[in-house]
């Protein structure tokens, strides 16, 4: 069993304490822009994410010392995917897999700006723990 999560849902700021020592989790990572607010009709956001914010977001992801972790974004979709996916190439899966993962959670609304990312997401700028986590074991 692995403790990182990941969730398609909204925590309201009310509720989010409560909400998350229920599942039990120790850490959160938001992969959202610090600029973000609640979406409205007026306010559109782009899905893209950065390298930066995906390695660090993968280098949390792999310390075990954060675990139980919770991974989120918006919608739990773009940016949440493609950290998902860039982890899934530092488990040594097919792009193929990769892809196919990514696009059920996007629902198959495929932006082909972040599978190009995907594919070029260079797994060596990640620094891997001396005690990684067991889902890193080739």
């Amino acid at each position: 069993h692995t403790d990182i999560r990941k969730h398609t849902f909204y925590i309201t700021f009310d509720f989010r304490e409560i909400f998350l020592s229920d599942l039990g989790v120790q850490s959160v990572v938001l992969t959202e822009p610090e600029e973000s607010t609640p979406l409205s009709a007026k306010h559109k956001k782009s899905d893209h994410i950065t390298e930066e914010t995906v390695i660090q977001a993968v280098s949390l992801l792999i310390d075990q010392s954060n675990h139980p972790i919770l991974l989120i974004c918006e919608t739990g979709k773009y940016r949440t995917g493609t950290v998902v996916a860039c982890l899934r190439k530092l488990q040594r899966w097919s792009l193929s897999s990769i892809f196919e993962e990514y696009r059920r959670f996007t629902k198959d609304k495929v932006k082909v700006q972040n599978e190009q990312f995907i594919e070029l997401f260079d797994t060596d700028l990640v620094n891997i723990p001396l005690n990684k986590p067991h889902f890193l074991d080739s």
